[in-house]
């Protein structure tokens, strides 16, 4: 199963909603703070302000890391999916050095049936065998660079 960066990127942006909700939460807090700072005094209330302060800043922190965890998740996914494409890159450029060497036996093969035989139809079968023997080379020198593409 590929990874889905689509779901990936969902779930970056529901830890980026939460981390807004956080700063939000935040927010109210300080803003509770200061009508208590204006409405009320007392030794309490000094009490009350640093363990506010001390929550606010857990929440600035907690909401920074859940951007980090989301800035990760998309960029965890975005590495993954690029091994992937390499795992599949580097199998067609296995496949193609495989479809190259039984090409180049069968060229083998029909350049020594035209030398024994010297006849139209193994001159023929040569130069269909040098047609497909040329095209999988390059196919391969394609998949050969798709995989130096995604390697660097």
């Amino acid at each position: 199963m590929r990874i889905d960066l689509n779901i990936a990127n969902e779930q970056a942006g529901q830890f980026r909603r939460q981390s807004s909700d956080l700063r939000d939460g935040r927010l109210s807090v300080q803003s509770f703070q200061r009508r208590l700072r204006q409405h009320w005094r007392s030794d309490e209330v000094s009490r009350i302000n640093s363990a506010l302060s001390n929550n606010m800043n857990r929440l600035t922190a907690l909401a920074a890391e859940l951007d980090t965890i989301a800035t990760d998740i998309v960029s965890v996914a975005q590495e993954i999916r690029r091994q992937e494409e390499l795992a599949d890159a580097n199998a067609a450029l296995l496949r193609e050095d495989t479809n190259v060497a039984n090409l180049r036996r069968a060229f083998d093969n029909a350049e020594r049936q035209h030398r024994t035989n010297n006849t139209s139809s193994t001159l023929t079968a040569l130069n269909t065998a040098q047609r497909n023997l040329n095209h999988a080379i390059q196919m391969r020198n394609d998949a050969a660079t798709r995989v130096r593409s995604l390697s660097g």
